[in-house]
């Protein structure tokens, strides 16, 4: 019994540690001299507090809505990874500090202390007597502008904010002052937030929270701040981030002796044999790994810089203040009050050089100046990553040319869309082609060239260490496509970015292949996970190399698992397409694309807008009423992919040219007629009616023919009166036959016709055809005949056509069930999906869209029941893993098993399968 109680009290007491441990705020631990695994004060005391990442490229940075930045402050550890995934970090935190006199006393407000891994500032910019925030806690948090999209998609996220580029002079986002800009460009579809990089980020911060000063006598300045980051994602720059800091003074009064200063703990890995350089000719503070080795890195440790790029402007010189001191500390020495960081920063022209490897913090400050009431400045910074030294360097080169040109950089096209549809033993891979069509910021030309598709089991590591010699590479290019061009042609171009940290081996512009939108890979396995990234690159202008896209999540780069189609699936049907309206000549053409899902049980129409001399279409849902393309310009064979379709249309290029001709009734004449010229009216046919009256030339006057013309338009038809015949026939030796209608006479069409570029009406002939008439066998064609000359006739708003669609279906049969199946069978160990043996895994597959799945052992005892059901895991298309444990999240042992599927409405199905362990 005690021993019972005992138990109980132990069970208790365990709960109660675990209840008093998840309700207490997220603690940070942070590296001092006396222990690096100290605990500090609450760093989140709400959900005020805000931490995200600048992850578009290749270098992971978290920052916050506080002032931190690069440190990861939910276990407080080192948090900037390089490369991204690769969880090998190089900066334990940094911040920014402001330090000014005020009242004669030293005061600073720190965005990240070293020593403690806290901030002093807090989100927002005001609070009330209480403390509470006074703005909306959703709009202070960091804002991504990949959170974006869109203005319409978005409309539950926070404004992105208005003052981006220039900030407010009273500090205040809310407002919109004279010389900010729009947050929203009205250029793209559905309005795009205005950005400056692939990923910008935007924070604001105040010191104005007195309880958060470290001495807690010590007063605060009156300080607001906007933090905004930018970060890209292309090869030549996907290593480095900016970060911009506006500091506005709002405390009413002016700030002597003002300092600003980034304060970095940077630790490439361990950080005890860390040492930090500066290139003074650059602005540049590094830091790297002294003897060039970090236990359980797969890579050796490169280089981290920090180059400073702007400061405040002296009012003396109107130049900037630039970098005035180099500091480094180390984290016995870190200072530790307002008076000691004061001084740190305010040792002008100090500029220190590191001796021994140990644990650095580095301060790069600049200042004097005087921060009168309301003034902003500002300091930006670049952060990097690089291989090595001379990488670095030309990285920092880079970032500080961009800054100079304003954020504007050679820029790829932009990245494709993805779409991947698993299929059995193959995926397909489709992308859009707006990539195509895209401007290079800097030269203004379109230069697109092509596409490459890459390929990965893991999706691990950047796709610029692409390597075609190394089969064990995480990422292979599969295929690519080029424009026809003759750029290139096979030939190696050095497609390897500027200051690129992985160099990629010599990829090719392409061989002139022709573009695609479409790719089947059928070299996968069934169950197994694979990654894809469609890249879109240019050719590269006078000076500048091929430039390749990056890799988005969710944009062009995707994953999926291929896998069997569901037991009695039908594919989706597509009906003809119908004329509706209109007399258009033009091509129509409509396919099922891969993306099979997609396809709807639907009725579509297809009409024409024509305005002045643009013309466009608009397809439209008409089970809906919902617009699926909106009057889109593209009529010359584009390939429109919209609900699992491929719509194509081809319209004439050349109207009034002969498209078929012919008797429209079967007749015993041996006459023929032929188009010599293009009719130039359109869209109209031409017929030779042979009447009883027939009728008369205009030249020869009263030339009698047998016929009559007749056009033939939509809404109308009328006789054309103004006949001619311009040439006797081969065969006319005498006057007699000059003026009858003989074997190749040429008759000419005259009609009035409005010239729309004049804005009068004219005479001119609108077409000219010939007859042919037999020397032998010449039979005449009967009163009644008619002979039509069906001319190619471009579309018109006249035009309509309609077609129906059916969605695939799944309508399984008793006798379907036989085809269930468990894979591999038998289960031996381990097998080809499992990512390790802690995750073994098999497979139903040929499944039904609904069923239950029990599994028991050759006892019958029930081991596990499964629910598959596709309308709430869309990617299971006819198949279901087994992790093989029990409802008890048990291993199983090796044996003989029995599985029963119950598909409702249809029947049962039981079969049996063997795990060897």
């Amino acid at each position: 019994m005690k021993r019972k109680l005992f138990c109980w009290l132990f069970v208790i007491t365990l709960i109660s540690v675990i209840i008093l441990f998840s309700t207490e705020p997220t603690l940070v631990i942070a590296k001092t001299s006396v222990s690096k695994k100290a605990l500090t004060k609450p760093t989140f005391p709400d959900n005020m507090f805000d931490l995200r990442y600048q992850d578009v490229g290749q270098l992971y940075l978290p920052i916050t809505n506080y002032g931190i930045h690069g440190h990861e402050v939910t276990t407080g550890t080192a948090g900037t990874i390089w490369p991204k995934g690769s969880g090998q970090a190089y900066i334990f935190g940094g911040g920014i500090w402001i330090g000014s006199i005020k009242n004669g006393n030293k005061l600073v407000s720190v965005g990240y202390n070293p020593n403690s891994g806290q901030s002093e500032l807090v989100p927002g910019f005001e609070y009330d007597e209480s403390h509470n925030y006074a703005f909306d806690s959703e709009g202070v948090r960091v804002l991504m502008s990949t959170d974006y999209p869109s203005r319409i998609e978005t409309e539950n996220l926070p404004d992105w904010p208005n003052g981006y580029y220039n900030p407010d002079p009273d500090g205040n986002p809310e407002t919109n002052d004279a010389d900010t800009v729009s947050a929203w460009s009205e250029a793209g579809e559905g309005y795009k937030p205005v950005t400056i990089s692939v990923q910008d980020s935007y924070a604001w911060f105040s010191d104005a929270d007195q309880t958060y000063k470290f001495d807690a006598a010590a007063n605060i300045l009156g300080l607001n701040v906007i933090q905004q980051g930018y970060a890209w994602n292309y090869f030549f720059n996907q290593n480095f981030a900016f970060m911009t800091y506006d500091i506005i003074n709002v405390s009413g009064e002016p700030l002597q002796d003002t300092y600003l200063s980034v304060v970095v703990d940077p630790d490439v890995g361990e950080a005890e044999d860390d040492m930090v350089g500066f290139d003074e000719s650059r602005n540049l503070a590094y830091t790297y790994d002294n003897d060039g080795r970090e236990a359980g890195w797969s890579t050796a440790p490169g280089y981290l810089g920090y180059v400073f790029l702007e400061s405040p402007i002296d009012p003396n010189t109107g130049e900037q203040l630039g970098l005035t001191a180099f500091r480094i500390f180390t984290i016995d020495v870190d200072p530790g009050t307002d008076v000691e960081r004061y001084d740190v920063m305010s040792a002008n022209g100090t500029f220190d050089i590191d001796s021994s490897p140990e644990d650095k913090r580095f301060c790069m400050p600049t200042g004097p100046f005087t921060l009168e009431p309301g003034d902003t400045v500002r300091v930006v910074v670049g952060i990097i990553c690089a291989r090595d030294l001379e990488a670095l360097q030309g990285a920092c080169d880079l970032a500080q040319q961009m800054y100079d040109q304003g954020w504007v950089s050679p820029s790829p096209p932009a990245e494709p869309k993805i779409t991947l549809v698993p299929g059995d033993g193959k995926v397909n891979i489709l992308w859009d082609d707006k990539a195509e069509t895209g401007l290079d910021p800097v030269t203004g030309e379109m230069d697109f060239e092509g596409y490459r598709l890459y390929k990965s089991r893991t999706g691990i590591g950047p796709l610029g260490n692409w390597n075609p010699a190394d089969p064990t590479n995480e990422w292979q290019l599969i295929a690519q496509w080029d424009l026809v061009d003759e750029i290139g042609n096979g030939t190696p171009i050095n497609a390897e970015d500027m200051y690129n940290e992985y160099h990629p081996y010599d990829k090719y512009l392409g061989d002139d292949s022709g573009l695609a939108h479409l790719y089947t890979d059928n070299d996968v396995i069934n169950g197994v996970v694979y990654h894809y990234v469609i890249t879109s690159y240019d050719y590269g202008t006078t000076g500048l190399r091929s430039l390749e896209c990056g890799a988005i999540l969710g944009q062009n780069r995707e994953s999926v698992r291929p896998g069997f189609y569901k037991s009695g699936y039908e594919d989706p049907i597509i009906n003809q397409v119908t004329h509706a309206a209109g007399r258009s000549t033009a091509d129509i053409q409509i396919t099922q694309s891969p993306i099979k899902q997609d396809v709807l049980d639907a009725e579509y129409e297809i009409t024409f807008q024509v305005n002045n001399n643009n013309k466009t279409f608009t397809v439209t849902n008409l089970t809906t009423g919902e617009v699926v393309i909106d009057k889109s310009p593209n009529l010359a064979g584009e390939e429109h992919l919209v609900d699992g379709l491929y719509l194509t249309l081809q319209d004439e290029a050349n109207a009034g040219y002969f498209e078929s001709s012919g008797w429209m009734e079967d007749t015993q004449t041996t006459w023929n007629f032929d188009r010599i010229l293009p009719f130039i009216y359109s869209p109209i046919d031409y017929e030779i009616r042979f009447t009883e009256n027939g009728s008369s030339t205009s030249f020869p006057a009263n030339l009698t023919l047998p016929f009559e013309v007749w056009r033939i338009a939509e809404d109308t038809s009328y006789q054309a009166k103004n006949l001619l015949i311009t040439t006797n026939g081969v065969n006319d030796s005498t006057q007699e036959m000059r003026n009858n209608l003989t074997d190749g006479d040429e008759i000419k069409i005259m009609e009035d016709y409005y010239d729309e570029s004049s804005g009068t009406w004219r005479t001119a002939i609108t077409g000219q055809f010939y007859i042919n008439i037999p020397d032998t066998n010449n039979v005449a064609p009967e009163n009644g005949a008619v002979f039509k000359f069906e001319l190619t006739k471009p579309f018109t708003e006249n035009d309509r056509y309609v077609f129906q669609t059916v969605a695939e279906r799944s309508t399984p049969t008793a006798k379907m069930l036989d085809e269930i199946k468990v894979v591999p069978n038998p289960y031996i160990v381990r097998n080809t999906w499992e990512r390790s043996k802690n995750y073994a895994q098999l497979q139903f597959i040929n499944l039904p869209e609904t069923c239950t799945i029990r599994i028991f052992t050759l006892a019958g005892d029930h081991v596990t029941t499964i629910e598959h059901d596709e309308n709430t895991e869309s990617d299971k298309l006819g198949w279901e893993w087994w992790d093989l444990l029990t409802h008890n999240n048990q291993k199983i042992a090796s044996g003989v098993y029995f599985y029963h599927v119950d598909v409702p409405g249809v029947g049962e199905q039981i079969g049996k399968f063997a795990i060897v362990r």
